[in-house]
C-alpha cells in the first residue's frame, strides 16, 4: 500500500512542481 500510496503522491507532487 506504501507503493501505491507514493505514486499517488508523486503524481500530484509532479503538478505542482510544474505549477
Amino acid at each position: 500500500t506504501e507503493k501505491r500510496r507514493k505514486a499517488k503522491f508523486d503524481r500530484y507532487r509532479r503538478t505542482t512542481e510544474r505549477a
